[in-house]
């Protein structure tokens, strides 16, 4: 897995697990006496009086209460049919924010950043006080590499200071945007924030040490991934990168040991296989790279992307 990979793999991890928690701030209250109520930040309780019929109000309800529950299987499809139907039933609700928000999720968990853009947006010209929206809005700009519009949803974010969101996950996404506009130092000075804020925080720790290594600092790199695979020695993708520096060093029969515990622990990576061929072939260990690079085919890497270290057999 090369570096940049990595990089979007642990903010990619960082941005599911704050989508995940601020969904659950959603709730679809049942109350008594025939009302219905969908909570969130800023959020009123929609009366019964507000809606057209009692058989469009029930079936409005069916189509929040399944959607939502749908959200939390995974099951996308189905929870973007039942929001759209809730939002033609009532389109001007209180809670239609809150649909419209959840649809610009799905977009983008199937990594549809523009249509999630294109709704984010429209919500915040009606509610720039949205500060959740704001943030997955900036989030979807740094995953189409606009960095720039990243930093200024995240600049008002800042300037705010919003409850609704945990101050970590905030740094950590600036934190990502500098890392994508090379702006080391001032990721990592993000980063260790986070880590005083949550010293067990891995996803920081990473970045942290991929933000030394792109600073031309590999030993400092090095030392953190360290300290942070002696916590969690089953931690893939510090492995990985505690490889790639290894091998960086030449010190590839270390690097081996590393991708060699890697492939252990997560063998459907074939990208994994790639690599500790390269490392292998340094080694003179040809057979063994062979047998790397034909399993890396077998799952789904086409040979022809393998051709140079092929050559090297």
């Amino acid at each position: 897995m090369c570096k940049n990979c990595l990089l979007k793999y642990v903010f990619l991890l960082c941005a599911f697990l704050t989508s995940y928690a601020l969904s659950a701030q959603t709730i679809i209250d049942l109350g008594a006496g025939g009302s219905v109520r969908a909570r969130g930040a800023n959020e009123q309780d929609i009366p019964v009086s507000a809606w057209r019929t009692s058989a469009d109000s029930a079936e409005w309800r069916d189509c929040m209460v399944r959607g939502f529950n749908a959200l939390s299987r995974d099951s996308l499809v189905e929870a973007e049919k039942l929001f759209q139907r809730a939002l033609t039933l009532f389109p001007d609700a209180a809670s239609a924010v809150v649909v419209r928000h959840n649809l610009g999720r799905i977009s983008m968990a199937r990594a549809d950043y523009a249509e999630a853009v294109k709704v984010f947006t429209e919500i915040l010209k009606v509610h720039p006080e949205r500060h959740e929206v704001r943030f997955d809005r900036a989030t979807c700009y740094l995953e189409q590499g606009n960095a720039r519009l990243a930093r200024a949803d995240m600049d008002v974010l800042m300037t705010a200071s919003p409850t609704s969101l945990d101050r970590k996950e905030l740094l950590f996404l600036r934190a990502a945007i500098s890392m994508k506009e090379r702006l080391y130092r001032a990721a990592k000075a993000d980063l260790e924030e986070v880590l005083r804020l949550s010293p067990e925080n891995v996803s920081a720790s990473l970045l942290l040490s991929i933000a030394d290594e792109k600073d031309g600092r590999p030993q400092e790199a090095l030392d953190r991934l360290n300290v942070l695979l002696q916590a969690h020695p089953e931690e893939v993708q510090a492995l990985v990168l505690r490889a790639d520096l290894e091998a960086g060093f030449g010190r590839f029969e270390v690097a081996r040991v590393d991708y060699d515990t890697a492939i252990l622990l997560a063998p459907e990576q074939a990208d994994l296989y790639v690599r500790r061929a390269s490392v292998l072939l340094r080694c003179g260990a040809k057979g063994a790279a062979r047998k790397d690079l034909d399993e890396a085919v077998r799952r789904g890497i086409p040979r022809s992307a393998l051709l140079s270290l092929y050559e090297e057999l």
